[in-house]
């Protein structure tokens, strides 16, 4: 049954699609790696009542928002782990019959 899987999803070419939307995923999550934090730290700037530091308290800072990136980065590297064993298992690996082996190397006398 996984054989007949894989064999629809080269023939059709639905695999390739399924490969670029994951892979698609994983860069969106890069970026909202970067995006998350920054806008996080723009948001804290706006909505602040001091507008900017003081002497009563500290401007908030771009680095105190590197938690909310941690969900985007593991979800990045989720799906292009995904999209790699896709594609190692479709494309990678050549399609053999059962039953049947290579040959074995001729030695080099």
């Amino acid at each position: 049954m996984l054989r007949k899987i894989r064999e629809v999803l080269l023939t059709q070419y639905i695999g390739a699609m399924v490969i670029a939307l994951v892979a698609a995923e994983g860069f969106k999550q890069l970026i909202l790696i970067v995006v998350l934090p920054l806008n996080l730290y723009l948001m804290q700037i706006v909505n602040s009542p001091r507008r900017g530091s003081s002497v009563l308290g500290p401007a908030p800072r771009l680095w105190d928002a590197w938690p909310v990136s941690i969900g985007s980065a593991v979800e990045g590297v989720l799906a292009f782990a995904v999209a790699y064993l896709l594609l190692r298992w479709l494309y990678l690996q050549p399609p053999q019959p059962p039953g049947e082996r290579e040959p074995a190397a001729a030695p080099n006398d």
